[in-house]
């Protein structure tokens, strides 16, 4: 589980991308990933789940700031 804030996108199968921004609680399950966001234009706090089999991927965002002298570097953990 993420508890960090973050921004989370997700592509949909038909081309479409969302954009969740403050993602806090990110759960990921065998079928689903789960979370809350900030409603940016509401300011309302939301609870969204997605199931994998309809979503294209997704990504979140990560701040990573790598070692003194190192210009890549591979994440074999998790996102």
């Amino acid at each position: 589980m993420t508890e960090m804030k973050q921004d989370l996108i997700i592509w949909m199968p038909n081309g479409y991308t969302l954009k969740f921004e403050n993602v806090k609680k990110l759960v990921k399950d065998e079928d689903y990933i789960n979370f809350v966001y900030g409603g940016v234009a509401t300011g309302k706090t939301r609870d969204a789940w997605f199931l994998y089999d309809n979503i294209a991927g997704w990504a979140l965002s990560r701040d990573v700031t790598p070692a003194s002298g190192q210009t890549d570097f591979i994440d074999g953990g998790e996102a």
